[in-house]
């Protein structure tokens, strides 16, 4: 795999997301998937968001530079320094399916905003 679409295509296959699944995760449009995809666009404003999405080393994703799949001490890097739940280990987290997780984070994610708005 020598760019960045191949990669791309391999990663979702191997999740077994389709470009519509992987879109919805990303924020993205179905067509921007497939333009990564066919390498009609070289470049992404979105590797982040994919790579995290497919649970890869985003310096794989674009450069193909690397191990394809963090360590758990790499994907820990990019949050806090310390797991802030103490009933929930983050192989809990790991353990869940994509959804379960997206689920997780959205019901985390309005429980502080309410609580922010309450203050």
């Amino acid at each position: 795999m020598n760019t960045f679409a191949q990669r791309l295509l391999y990663a979702r296959t191997q999740r077994g997301y389709t470009q519509s699944q992987l879109a919805n995760l990303c924020g993205v449009s179905q067509s921007t998937i497939a333009s990564y995809e066919s390498g009609a666009r070289l470049h992404t404003r979105n590797l982040f968001n994919l790579a995290k999405a497919l649970r890869v080393n985003p310096l794989w994703l674009d450069q193909g530079i690397g191990a394809m799949h963090p360590t758990l001490q790499e994907s820990n890097q990019s949050y806090s320094q310390t797991w802030p739940f103490s009933r929930v280990s983050p192989d809990k987290i790991n353990q869940l399916t994509d959804q379960q997780r997206i689920l997780i984070e959205n019901v985390l994610e309005t429980l502080i905003e309410t609580w922010e708005k309450q203050k």
